[in-house]
């Protein structure tokens, strides 16, 4: 969006969904239903302290409340066009099936390999559009399933056509790990933090945070981070 010091103007960015299944070489499969989330307060008006607007929106509007309270300031996210459902068939040696502590059946993938499928995906939107890839009970781990869970992430990559930016969420049943875990817990997660630092170029200074111990001490404004895995509910207006 513009500077909210200096403008009150509406800025809305396009998003296009890309749902996607995953199979894993043993034949599990997963994939997302995409209504939830485009009927969500992501991108449809809701009630917040800092207005009825959208979540994003309205995280943006709260931080910068003091130039923002009495204007008509917004930076919006517009009606995503949901793209056909993609597949990626994952190798054996990137992914598995893993099951929950509550028995439920995940697919795990390594995160590396799945960020550079989206990596070049991601490229082929267009610069101002963000491209918001989705599956459903799905994890990522770092290098082994270890080091799991991942639930979403967001980055940005170059082109010819210029600087891409995309994000990354899986959409969980609240029986996988939890209510504070389901749900839109990892797309607003990362909408709110894609919102804040598009080109994880953002550096801050270092924090820590008691309700994110897992991320230790970061310079990077991911502004999720320090309340993960504690969700609330928004009431759409």
């Amino acid at each position: 969006g513009t500077n909210p010091a200096t403008s009150s103007t509406k800025t809305t960015t396009p998003v296009t969904i890309i749902p996607i299944k995953i199979v894993l070489s043993n034949g599990f499969y997963t994939y997302p239903n995409t209504a939830p989330i485009t009927s969500s307060a992501l991108f449809n008006p809701a009630h917040f302290a800092s207005g009825t607007t959208q979540y994003g929106d309205a995280m943006q509007r709260a931080e910068f409340w003091k130039y923002t309270s009495a204007t008509n300031y917004h930076s919006l996210l517009g009606t995503p066009v949901v793209h056909p459902q993609a597949v990626i068939n994952v190798p054996a040696s990137d992914g598995q099936e893993l099951t929950t502590k509550s028995g439920v059946k995940v697919a795990g993938i390594n995160m590396s390999y799945l960020d550079s499928v989206l990596r070049s995906a991601g490229a082929t939107y267009p610069a101002n559009t963000l491209p918001l890839f989705i599956t459903y009970d799905t994890v990522l781990y770092k290098g082994t399933v270890s080091s799991c869970c991942v639930y979403g992430y967001h980055s940005a990559v170059s082109s010819s056509s210029g600087n891409h930016t995309y994000a990354y969420a899986s959409w969980e049943v609240s029986a996988a790990f939890g209510a504070n875990w389901s749900d839109l817990v990892a797309p607003s997660h990362e909408i709110s933090e894609w919102f804040n630092d598009p080109y994880v170029t953002n550096i801050v200074p270092k924090w820590t945070s008691p309700l994110g111990k897992q991320y230790g001490c970061s310079s990077v404004l991911e502004v999720g981070d320090p309340v993960a895995g504690h969700a609330f509910t928004v009431t759409n207006n």
